[in-house]
């Protein structure tokens, strides 16, 4: 492979990366907002018949005020990807990074806090069984999605897109030289096959005669 295609191939595999990259932040950010919206509806009541019964409805308000907080730090998190441009993204490759891991680690302390008052508030009155299923959701995107984002924003997870679209990035390098090569291929004219005997003194001769019936069938 020659160095033009070396480079070639090194720009794809990278965009490749980078758009599998934008892919898994628009799917966290969704997947998180409609986890959010989902289990809150649940957790509210909204889709049940009326009248709606809403369980300890003050102590409700903490993982479900909590859980807001953090989704907006996540949203600004992977938006901030897209508020600059892909070319600029390199140089200011580092700030992203840090600022995710910040917005991160504030999201983390946030849930911690939240759940060790749940803990206290546990300790001088019962706490239902709802509550603590929405601080275990609430942990689990935290968690699964935010950590998932914030693995891909440092680049964690570029080897598993590498091996992903590494035989689709082949691929079309193959069928791509494949075109060139077939442009680039000159067809030769078959040379006439001239038909040879041996002379009266051993050596091997042009054979005019045999010749002559096939130009006398083209002239016909």
């Amino acid at each position: 492979m020659l160095g033009a295609d070396k480079e070639q191939f090194r720009q794809r595999l990278s965009e490749f990366v980078r758009r599998r990259r934008v892919w898994m932040r628009i799917c966290t950010l969704i997947g998180s907002v409609v986890f959010y919206i989902a289990f809150s509806a649940v957790q509210w009541g909204i889709f049940s018949p009326p009248p709606r019964l809403v369980v300890q409805p003050e102590l409700q308000l903490i993982p479900t005020v909590g859980w807001l907080i953090t989704l907006v730090l996540q949203l600004l998190s992977g938006l901030a990807y897209f508020r600059i441009a892909p070319d600029q993204q390199r140089a200011k490759a580092s700030l992203l990074k840090r600022r995710s891991v910040r917005l991160f680690g504030v999201s983390v302390a946030i849930i911690v806090g939240c759940t060790a008052l749940m803990a206290i508030i546990a300790l001088s009155q019962p706490v239902s069984v709802v509550i603590w299923l929405a601080f275990g959701m609430w942990w689990l995107n935290t968690l699964l999605l935010h950590g998932a984002a914030v693995l891909n924003d440092l680049g964690h997870m570029d080897s598993s897109y590498v091996q992903l679209g590494l035989p689709y990035v082949l691929r079309q390098q193959f069928f791509d030289q494949f075109a060139e090569d077939s442009d680039n291929q000159v067809v030769e004219k078959p040379k006439r096959k001239i038909a040879m005997r041996l002379g009266d003194d051993g050596e091997l001769i042009p054979d005019d005669t045999a010749s002559q019936p096939q130009k006398r069938k083209m002239g016909q």
